[in-house]
């Protein structure tokens, strides 16, 4: 919508951003993927030793063993 008020009506970005009521922010934000591979690989190790316990537990052991 804001490229299109800037195409169509040569509007500044700021100014489209604010004529369709997006934030500016939004317009630009470039979200970052995180790497949560060391993650998955601790949940699944440890659900396949231990495939009864619960997220309680799981968490409880991750965060005794200082895992991520």
């Amino acid at each position: 919508m804001v490229q299109t008020l800037m195409d169509e009506h040569g509007m500044s970005q700021r100014r489209a951003c604010v004529a369709s009521g997006i934030a500016h922010s939004t317009l630009r934000y470039c979200p970052k993927r995180s790497d949560d591979s060391a993650v998955i690989q601790f949940v699944q190790a440890y659900m396949a030793t231990n495939r009864r316990h619960g997220f309680g537990l799981l968490y409880a052991n991750a965060h005794y063993q200082g895992q991520p």
